[in-house]
């Protein structure tokens, strides 16, 4: 699962260009009629870039990021009224070891076309994990990331001035310094599916800016919980 993300995330480092919230997908079930939103601890996996241009994942400052981006989560759902209310733990490590797979399994799905949002359907662990915890409506977050090491990205910017110049200005390669990529899903046990899905991307910005995060979850929210 970690080289899973890896790849994932080495992909974004090229080819994402710009800052974006993706579409709005939702089930008949609006943000109104839910009235209780339990959660779970965020699957992260943040990427250290130390050398070059290639990374590896850094459990410590993936670990960081989770409790980073519940805080954050927290702290606004009070200033946005989203219905945030019970952290559903996973006390064993089987159960996180299977959430985290269940969450990035469906995110992966979603974005390569592997699955259609109107047609998830949860599975049957999935349904039996949240039926034990006796809730209706799960929040699932998901985290990409990647930061570089002091003078890297300089390094890189440098390196990409070389290769300019020896093509005559053809190929000039633009490292990304770092970015935050946010996965936002909806689990509904009544109907066994998505009741909600949406991700956001920034380019050039750290996922440890808490300003950034608070935009990102906004923004994410606007249109479901919110106008």
């Amino acid at each position: 699962m970690k080289t899973r993300f890896l790849n994932c995330c080495c992909v974004a480092l090229v080819l994402f260009t710009s800052c974006t919230t993706g579409k709005l997908y939702q089930s008949t079930v609006s943000g109104s009629s839910i009235n209780q939103l339990d959660y779970l601890q965020p699957v992260s996996n943040i990427i250290y870039v130390e050398k070059g241009n290639k990374g590896v994942i850094n459990d410590t400052l993936s670990l960081k990021s989770e409790l980073f981006i519940e805080s954050v989560l927290k702290d606004q759902s009070k200033e946005l009224s989203i219905p945030l209310d019970y952290k559903v733990k996973t006390i064993a490590s089987d159960d996180r070891a299977f959430i985290e797979e269940e969450m990035t399994a469906m995110v992966e799905f979603l974005e390569d076309g592997r699955a259609d949002f109107y047609f998830l359907e949860l599975s049957d662990m999935m349904l039996d994990f949240m039926h034990d915890n006796e809730t209706e409506y799960l929040l699932g977050t998901v985290v990409y990331g990647h930061v570089r090491r002091k003078g890297n990205y300089t390094g890189q910017i440098f390196k990409s001035i070389g290769i300019g110049i020896l093509t005559l200005g053809m190929y000039y390669p633009i490292p990304i310094k770092s970015s935050s990529r946010i996965y936002f899903l909806i689990l509904d046990a009544k109907n066994k599916n998505l009741a909600f899905y949406r991700r956001s991307y920034i380019q050039d910005k750290s996922p440890f800016d808490e300003e950034v995060v608070k935009k990102q979850i906004y923004q994410l929210f606007k249109g479901y919980f919110y106008e």
